[in-house]
């Protein structure tokens, strides 16, 4: 239980309706010379949940290994984020930890982004997830 929901790592939902594996997390990608830092958004599906303590009885925290996905833009017809699956990205090969403090309070959704399969075998975008993502409604109904 993190932040009043249960996360769950993905092979314990599949025969669940409710999928908490999946999670955001705001980064900032390494900034070539002479350009300006950015804000990137981050999605994954939880590998494996763990907490560490630096002594013991020290403080824990809990950490999340997670697949990582790549951004793919916004669809243009529902306006969602647009991710897929990426081997090469960055948090896959170096950062595998991740402390869940870090991440979005509330788990998201990653819907096919061809439901009924109507896209070419060859479109790229047949292996496209759309994003369903709660967390900005909940910031601007705090704001």
């Amino acid at each position: 239980m993190y932040a009043g929901f249960t996360w769950k790592v993905h092979d314990a939902t599949s025969t669940s309706s409710k999928d908490n594996s999946i999670f955001r997390m705001d980064w900032s990608p390494p900034v070539r010379p002479g350009r300006s830092p950015t804000i990137a958004k981050a999605y994954a599906r939880v590998k494996r949940i763990f907490t560490h303590t630096m002594f013991p009885g020290g403080p824990a925290t809990i950490f999340v290994q997670g697949d990582w996905y790549k951004d793919e833009g916004v669809c243009a017809v529902a306006g969602t984020q647009l991710v897929s699956f990426y081997p090469a990205h960055p948090f896959n090969r170096d950062s595998k930890f991740i402390p869940l403090n870090e991440c979005y309070q509330q788990p998201v959704a990653l819907w096919p982004h061809d439901p009924l399969k109507e896209m070419d075998a060859d479109d790229p975008k047949k292996t496209f997830f759309d994003v369903i993502d709660r967390n900005q409604e909940q910031a601007c109904a705090d704001d």
